[in-house]
């Protein structure tokens, strides 16, 4: 059992309320499970099933964002059976795989990318889709990314290497396999917020039972999902006083997508004991040379090319929302979001530095928030985060941003 607050309510009925949102969450996404399946295509956004469907459609994914919202409010307040929370967690966040590819053609470009080095030999960092377009996964490459080269740093390139091996040629073991991954991530991300969380039942819904997560992960099969599992997985491995595996493990994170630095001086403050950093700079001295064999230095464009991506505005972002309803540049706006966010963090470090309470899941949710290259599957890195913190703006920010992107799946 866990304790989802020093209170504990009188009567068992109410103890049950969570778990009957729960359960609602677990229709809801089945009911959007079944409407995808009479939609003209799945693969971008918004969905729109045909007939009735449509109503379905739309009335199952605010039904599921409403019951998300008041089970994180009700969990707080109430003491609920864990084991019973991770299993609607893992229904959700498994119900997707029965669904075509929703949502997003991502994991076509994971296995073109992937095909570059494991099939025609070519540098994965520098060399974009394009350069192969008679190959098997081109045409299934959304228009936008023929022309992109990797956003990922060196663990991504290595999943994807082998990932392409393994699939060979068909696009729908490509595309499945990178979405059963992300859903065994988002597993492994429910386990180990059990284990982290100061109320472990609280925790693994805020992260578990998001629907949007489900949608973008079983659905999608984005690698932010697996991305999270490792970096999560290194915070328990260090909370367990393993500093070197912590280590292996965040490095592998960390060189996913290197957005995850940002979060390496919050950690410093909060595990002044137990973070070692010893490790991590073995660990990253190892990968870097690794890397440098296996690329030279064209994996060093992974980091460069983050520039090129934060200079994107697309239609999710704030900085877009601001622009057409207040006026003034899209680009102005994301400029603006970014330094009100350096201005936020460095006073949330200052914070941590003098009176020892780090906010990482905060921080996270306010980087989505001034992303300007907003991505509705970004959502894992504060809701994994927010999950192991005990902080109720956090968790705040986590449904607004559910509620704020879930608006992309659907049209009204």
């Amino acid at each position: 059992m866990s304790t989802s607050s020093a209170g504990r309510s009188p009567s068992r009925f109410p103890s049950r309320v969570p778990l009957l949102a729960g359960a609602g969450i677990v229709a809801a996404t089945a009911v959007v499970v079944a409407a995808v399946h009479h939609a003209p295509s799945t693969d971008g956004s918004p969905i729109v099933p045909t007939g009735g469907w449509l109503n379905a459609y739309r009335a199952a994914l605010i039904l599921g964002l409403a019951l998300y919202a008041a089970a994180v409010m009700l969990l707080r307040r109430h003491t609920v059976a864990l084991a019973a929370v991770l299993a609607i967690a893992a229904a959700v966040q498994l119900l997707p795989l029965a669904a075509p590819l929703l949502l997003s053609r991502d994991a076509y470009y994971y296995w073109s990318k992937g095909r570059v080095e494991a099939v025609h030999g070519a540098d994965p960092f520098v060399t974009k889709p394009s350069a192969f377009p008679g190959d098997v996964a081109y045409p299934r490459v959304a228009q936008d990314w023929r022309d992109r080269p990797s956003y990922y740093g060196p663990t991504m390139a290595g999943v994807s290497d082998v990932h392409a091996l393994l699939v060979g040629r068909s696009a729908h073991a490509a595309e499945y396999g990178y979405r059963l991954l992300a859903a065994a991530s988002m597993l492994a991300i429910v386990g180990i917020v059990a284990a982290l969380a100061p109320i472990p039942a609280l925790g693994v819904a805020l992260v578990g039972w998001n629907p949007l997560l489900a949608l973008h992960f079983a659905g999608g099969g984005h690698n932010d999902a697996l991305m999270m599992a490792l970096y999560l997985g290194a915070l328990l491995l260090a909370a367990r006083s393993r500093p070197r595996l912590a280590g292996a493990l965040g490095v592998l994170a960390v060189a996913s997508k290197w957005i995850l630095a940002v979060f390496f001086p919050l950690e410093l403050l909060r595990r002044p004991r137990r973070f070692r950093v010893a490790p991590w700079l073995v660990a990253g001295a190892l990968l870097c040379a690794a890397s440098f064999a296996a690329w030279g230095v064209g994996w060093l464009h992974s980091i460069s090319a983050l520039r090129s991506q934060a200079e994107m505005v697309s239609s999710n972002s704030f900085a877009w929302w601001l622009s057409d309803h207040v006026g003034g540049g899209r680009f102005a706006w994301a400029r603006g979001l970014r330094y009100a966010f350096a201005v936020v963090y460095a006073g949330l470090v200052l914070l941590g530095w003098r009176t020892g309470r780090v906010r990482i899941g905060l921080t996270a949710g306010l980087l989505v928030a001034a992303t300007p290259f907003l991505a509705p599957w970004y959502l894992v890195w504060p809701a994994a985060l927010s999950a192991i913190e005990e902080d109720g703006a956090a968790r705040l920010v986590v449904v607004a941003l559910t509620a704020w992107l879930l608006r992309d799946a659907v049209a009204f």
